[in-house]
């Protein structure tokens, strides 16, 4: 067979090689020269030599390439040439993360691992480049597919669909753990989803989620279409049900940044002692010896306000998004916002650098109440060494909420302000006026090339003209709904998309 797709490992071996020979090739040149710039190719091999250890680790794992069949599939790795049809798959579990390189995603890694019914597993860690098809998507689809209706003639008998640590009969859903079988039956089941990389399964009458499995693990995106099938033919939950958690919901997933109970401790103590040196200050200005000794007490007093104040800020800080809306939990209270009042939305994810490394994504979300709805604005932020695609769909799935009335207002004839002073108008956008005597510039949509990202800016150009005549930061107030919007029509024109509804109509 030909290599196939390697599945597994990677093809660093000519890199590993010329790095190698860099290092070697450099420290030849440092002693034979032997001059006052050896030392400069010494650093030059050393650099040559690191790059080389970093892929060495990355060059050892065993490597795995895969032919995908009309009927099957052939698998070449360190036990040597496997040949596999659809039947002899008995599992399949994957789960997909974005890769980032240095802040900027390259693609999505895939992990998936087919369970055969003889010798061990066919085991799968790859990435799929941003652009370029997944060769080995097809078959995995297949597999689930054929999986799924093999499930669906097995509970039809009477016979349960069983994982690691879960099964599913005509009763219900079965799970293990520490006290044991537990059943949720058929009829207690309100909702199933795959969400933030898990299979949550939740009760009626339950804001949480009673079961959380790993999407990744063998067969676990097979029961989750079985229990979505189930669910679908025992009904929708009622209103009251969908309501829980005040009126918003059940919660999908939550992000907690609350500060560790130890360095909480440990500021709390700190604002303490300031206090306690300020009172002295105060009540014995001789314990404690200094030329202005009021000053020195307000200062230490405001100091152990400010220390106290930001410790019990940052004590509890928990974002939950809920089927219908999100919540913040903080020391100060639980403030809840439903996505049909949120009038104003703004994202941004900001890389960390330090030194030139990239350290992480500071994600910051901010959620501000319609005119005339009561509470307070939500935001929340959180640093991540990885993309948070749970949060990325959230904003995805807020921006086309609020996309709708947008819609319904540029129906209507109106004129929609978005963002950094333009306006979504019936005829064009609204560019906001140039310099001190500049005017507002309409540009029709159907003269506008498709909108482009990149480095966190929206790049707007004519079709006329290669260079973009606009630039618009991402993490403007309402940039994301406002891009839908603009994406549509851009590509399809004024037409309302079906989901694009009145407010009140949904």
């Amino acid at each position: 067979m030909t290599d196939g797709v390697l599945i597994r490992g990677t093809r660093c071996g000519r890199q590993l090689l010329f790095c190698a020979a860099g290092a070697g090739g450099f420290i030849a040149l440092a002693v034979l020269i032997n001059t006052s710039t050896s030392a400069l190719f010494v650093v030059v091999a050393v650099v040559f030599a690191a790059v080389a250890l970093v892929k060495l680790p990355e060059l050892l794992v065993r490597k795995a390439y895969l032919d995908v069949r009309p009927t099957g599939f052939l698998v070449r790795d360190w036990i040597g040439h496997r040949e596999f049809t659809d039947a002899d798959v008995t599992a399949v579990g994957w789960d997909e993360t974005v890769e980032l390189s240095n802040g900027v995603p390259q693609g999505m890694q895939r992990k998936a691992t087919l369970t055969v019914a003889d010798g061990p597993p066919v085991l799968m860690d790859y990435l799929v480049r941003t652009g370029r098809p997944d060769p080995v998507a097809p078959l995995i689809r297949r597999l689930t597919e054929r999986l799924l209706a093999g499930a669906r003639e097995e509970l039809a008998r009477g016979q349960p669909f069983a994982g690691s640590g879960w099964a599913l009969d005509r009763e219900g859903f079965w799970t293990s753990g520490r006290d044991g079988d537990r059943l949720i039956p058929t009829t207690e089941l309100s909702g199933a989803m795959l969400v933030d990389h898990h299979l949550a399964v939740w009760e009626r009458g339950h804001e949480q989620p009673s079961v959380r499995i790993s999407a990744g693990e063998p067969n676990v995106r097979v029961v989750a279409a079985l229990l979505k099938e189930r669910l679908a033919v025992e009904g929708r939950p009622g209103t009251s049900e969908e309501d829980i958690g005040d009126g918003l919901g059940r919660i999908l997933f939550e992000r907690d940044q609350s500060l560790h109970v130890v360095a909480f401790a440990l500021l709390f103590v700190f604002a303490l002692a300031l206090a306690g040196v300020a009172a002295l200050m105060v009540v014995a200005p001789d314990v404690i010896r200094t030329g202005n000794a009021l000053l020195f007490a307000v200062a230490a007093g405001g100091l152990a306000a400010i220390v106290g104040l930001l410790a019990l800020a940052y004590r509890r800080n928990r974002f939950a998004c809920h089927l219908r809306g999100v919540s913040q939990a903080t020391f100060w209270g639980t403030r809840r916002l439903r996505y049909e009042n949120v009038g104003s939305f703004t994202y941004s994810a900001v890389r960390q650098y330090v030194n030139g490394a990239f350290t992480g994504l500071t994600v910051c979300l901010t959620f501000v109440p319609r005119t005339g709805v009561r509470g307070g604005r939500i935001r929340f932020r959180i640093s991540t060494q990885q993309a948070d695609q749970a949060l990325d769909g959230l904003r995805d799935s807020v921006a086309k909420l609020m996309a709708r009335d947008l819609f319904a207002q540029l129906a209507a004839g109106k004129g929609v302000r978005w963002t950094a002073g333009y306006v979504l108008a019936p005829q064009g956008l609204v560019c906001p006026a140039r310099g001190l005597f500049g005017r507002p510039r309409l540009v029709p949509y159907t003269d506008l090339q498709p909108p482009a990202m990149n480095e966190g800016f929206l790049f707007l150009s004519t079709r006329d003209k290669r260079k973009h005549f606009a630039l618009i930061r991402a993490s403007s107030e309402n940039f994301f709904p406002g891009l839908v919007v603009l994406n549509w029509v851009v590509t399809r024109g004024l037409t309302l998309p079906a989901t694009a509804r009145p407010a009140g109509t949904r």
